[in-house]
């Protein structure tokens, strides 16, 4: 049996994907906060490729490595509430 350790690296995402029913967001951190990269609708004549472009706009902010979180609005979350017993 062999043991691989595996070291975990913790990096702060530079840009944030938003979600809606209206459409997707990409914001870009900067200071002092976020910074708005762009949308694009949902119902867009050519989703494949405004979401492509949205995506080159971000990777020609990028400074390394695109890494993003993901923001879905508390609306679109289900809550639920159990108790745990029983099936």
């Amino acid at each position: 049996m062999v043991l691989v350790s595996v070291k975990a690296i913790r990096m702060k995402p530079n840009f944030a994907l938003t979600l809606s029913f209206d459409g997707i967001g990409l914001l870009h951190r900067a200071f002092p906060g976020w910074h708005d990269v762009g949308e694009v609708a949902l119902d867009a004549d050519d989703l494949d490729a405004d979401l492509a472009a949205l995506r080159d706009k971000g990777l020609a902010l990028a400074k390394g490595p695109m890494l993003s979180k993901l923001v879905i609005p508390d609306a679109q979350i289900k809550y639920l509430t159990f108790d745990g017993h029983g099936a």
